[in-house]
């Protein structure tokens, strides 16, 4: 089985490698690969390993693989659908069951100290590292060359990060947040029935907590895009309670005129959720903020 790696070069996500260091003859992309060899790669590759900063729609490019904001997105999504895949990102949760990919994915996942902050769990960098290291470790021990069972694969990193998980909050959370989907051959009959062995079907949060890290320097760049953060809000009882949060990279600076985000594709599939909306620009904390009525 010949595994491709798509991992966006970032030193906060630099833990994740020894998720593939095991694999010989992997072909790893970090930087500066273009949309037509990115596809071409994906194509040419079995088991596909995406991994780093992202968002429900997709793996965020941080170090021009691919074009514009997401080097792993819907764009992709065709060459997919037939591979082995492993979606480790933020909210790649979202993005697999939206799209009905398969393969092994994580939810919210918290990587720093800020995350846990931002998702209510107490803690601190050494309790985050430990579980970094952990899972990574975990996961990159049973993904070597040759095709992984992924239903084993999924089972030994979540009872084994789960021990750690009875004393580590974040290791705790983020188990919770660790799932698989399997391939039409993997669904085992039961009773003459399919039953498949994922949690496809939990049950989510009111609240999907989206948090992205390393924007901000990205952002002030003199060469990067500029990001935007737009948090939804409903109104309930007259407190503002938050419905979602997205992260928007665009071209220019703007921060007078902010016409140009109700022409997004994000604006139209959330806007719909929320009864109020505000943009923040990162580099000046500037806001915008309007009822959606």
């Amino acid at each position: 089985m010949k595994t491709l790696v798509i991992h966006p070069d970032d030193r906060s996500t630099d833990f994740l490698r020894p998720i593939y260091s095991n694999i010989k003859g992997a072909t790893v992309l970090t930087k500066d690969v273009s949309r037509g060899r990115l596809e071409k790669e994906i194509r040419a590759h079995d088991q596909i390993l995406m991994m780093g900063h992202g968002s429900p729609y997709g793996l965020l490019n941080f170090s021009r693989i691919g074009e514009g904001m997401y080097a792993v997105g819907e764009k992709q999504v065709s060459l997919l659908r037939d591979k082995h895949c492993i979606f480790i990102w933020c909210n790649a949760d979202q993005f697999v069951e939206r799209h009905r990919l398969k393969g092994l994915y994580t939810g919210m996942f918290i990587s720093e100290v800020k995350e846990a902050d931002y998702c209510g769990v107490s803690t601190d960098q050494g309790t985050v590292n430990a579980s970094n290291f952990w899972f990574a470790d975990l996961l990159g021990s049973v993904l070597e060359e040759g095709k992984a069972d992924y239903s084993k694969v999924f089972e030994h990193v979540k009872t084994s990060y789960g021990e750690l998980a009875t004393l580590n909050e974040v290791a705790d959370y983020n188990n919770q947040r660790w799932y698989f989907e399997p391939e039409e051959s993997e669904v085992e009959p039961v009773g003459g029935k399919e039953v498949s062995f994922t949690l496809c079907s939990k049950v989510k949060g009111a609240v999907q907590k989206i948090f992205l890290l390393v924007v901000l320097a990205s952002s002030l760049m003199s060469c990067s895009p500029y990001v935007y953060e737009v948090t939804y809000y409903q109104d309930l009882e007259n407190v503002g309670v938050l419905a979602n949060m997205d992260f928007v990279l665009v071209s220019k600076k703007d921060t007078a005129d902010w016409e140009w985000y109700y022409e997004t594709p994000v604006y139209r599939t959330l806007s719909s959720k929320a009864d109020s909306i505000r943009i923040r620009y990162w580099g000046t904390r500037k806001e915008w903020k309007a009822l959606n009525r």
